[in-house]
């Protein structure tokens, strides 16, 4: 299989959980599972020069992972989000601040890495400060595929930090939630069931010329609008551990799926397949095997 470069721009951090700090942030994740799944996934990110950023180095050299779009900040400190999950899995965050990931700067080798890219992955929460969100921008211009992986986490669930977002996104990742909360932003109403999802993602598409624009359902699976065409899937029943990196590797399936050249009828069934997997296990980085992903029924 040919490999593709994916560059993740954004959050890099520990969970902090009830049994201990495991290494995450969502552009983290994505970047992790696409090189899990055999492509070339870098992380352009910031932590400090503590203990817990000289843990993030060398946990992402365990892992196989580049380093050198990771920069070191002297004086912020890595970040940290305290998480709690409740008894169906699901996790909620608080999501600390300031720290190094809000001072991503657009450096030379953050320059080189995203020009080389073939995607670049971004979200909303990594634009609340000027810096990192400059540096985001800026790689709005690039020649890559951009895609938003949305990922709202109040309080930094704003319309600024979304709506410019869109405008210059080619693939668009967000959940049920998301969708209405966003469409209301957009000015086209909040849709208040699922014929009316589908109309949202329709209006939202055709408002910023978005080609893909899915939105994950959580057990419900997710729907795909592709080329102007509706692809749903029920998604896969697993008995889950906590929903940490689970839409995380939905999207690196997703792009795993789009390298592979398959049709987009089939690219939900191994989207679904990556996030249940990863909602099965413990924290948001287990390790991927692809024969435990084909598994799944």
């Amino acid at each position: 299989m040919s490999t593709h470069m994916v560059v993740a721009i954004g959050e890099v951090l520990w969970d902090s959980l009830p049994e201990g700090l495991f290494l995450g942030g969502a552009p983290f994740n994505v970047s992790y599972h696409v090189a899990s799944l055999g492509h070339d996934g870098i992380i352009v990110s910031r932590v400090g020069s503590d203990g817990l950023g000289k843990e993030v180095i060398a946990r992402a050299k365990r892992f196989g992972l580049s380093v050198d779009g990771i920069q070191i900040d002297e004086n912020l400190p890595t970040g940290r989000v305290p998480v709690v999950i409740d008894e169906s899995g699901t996790a909620t965050y608080d999501v600390l601040e300031p720290v190094a990931w809000d001072a991503i700067e657009f450096d030379e080798v953050a320059s080189k890495l995203l020009r080389r890219a073939e995607v670049i992955v971004f979200g909303s929460i990594a634009q609340r400060n000027d810096t990192t969100r400059t540096t985001i921008e800026r790689a709005w211009h690039l020649p890559a595929l951009k895609c938003f992986d949305v990922n709202l986490r109040p309080p930094y669930a704003s319309p600024e930090f979304v709506l410019p977002a869109l405008e210059y996104s080619d693939i668009v990742k967000l959940n049920d939630e998301e969708l209405r909360t966003v469409s209301e932003w957009a000015g086209n109403g909040r849709p208040t069931n699922a014929s009316g999802d589908r109309k949202a993602i329709e209006e939202l598409a055709a408002t910023y010329h978005i080609a893909t624009l899915c939105v994950t359902r959580a057990e419900r699976g997710a729907v795909l609008l592709n080329a102007g065409d509706f692809y749903d899937h029920p998604g896969f029943r697993v008995d889950v551990v906590d929903t940490i990196g689970a839409g995380d590797a939905f999207l690196a399936g997703l792009l795993d799926v789009y390298f592979r050249g398959e049709p987009p009828e089939r690219w939900l069934d191994w989207a679904n397949r990556c996030g249940a997997y990863v909602a099965s296990k413990r924290g948001a980085a287990p390790p991927i095997k692809r024969a435990e992903i084909e598994s799944l029924r």
